[in-house]
């Protein structure tokens, strides 16, 4: 399984124009943290075809269902549950016509830690998950 495939590279510069977004600016990030936070009770839950049936087709594209299911079940095994998150950071990305947000976080779980990224992709009032990448020395060593 390639991680690289879980997360799409995403090309572009931010560009925004208030006049043309349904959403102000911090109206989307708030949607995207709460995506993060359904994504995370729904990983605590063991609940990751749902989590990959509610991403975007592009990231459904980019591995099967087994292989996201599998890689979210090995970070659930060695991090253990999703705890709470600190040093929260986003940044808007909007390209080809389409709205990305991407948020980042240093997450704290029961046995480690690491830092999420997430990539939603904005579609009208919904931010659906367009990539997830962790980094976690834990998530290597143990």
């Amino acid at each position: 399984m390639r991680v690289a495939s879980v997360l799409p590279l995403l090309l572009g510069t931010a560009i925004f124009s208030s006049t043309s977004c349904r959403l102000s600016l911090s109206e989307r990030g708030q949607q995207a943290d709460v995506a993060v936070h359904v994504f995370h009770r729904l990983f605590n839950s063991g609940q990751f075809a749902q989590i990959y049936s509610d991403a975007t087709p592009e990231l459904r594209s980019s591995d099967s269902e087994r292989d996201f299911a599998t890689l979210l079940e090995a970070i659930h095994t060695k991090l253990g549950d999703f705890d709470n998150a600190s040093g929260y950071h986003w940044r808007l990305n909007m390209t080809g016509g389409a709205t990305f947000i991407e948020l980042t976080y240093q997450s704290h779980f029961r046995q480690g830690s690491g830092v999420e990224t997430f990539t939603f992709r904005m579609s009208g009032d919904d931010a659906l998950l367009y990539g997830y990448n962790i980094s976690s020395l834990d998530l290597v060593l143990k």
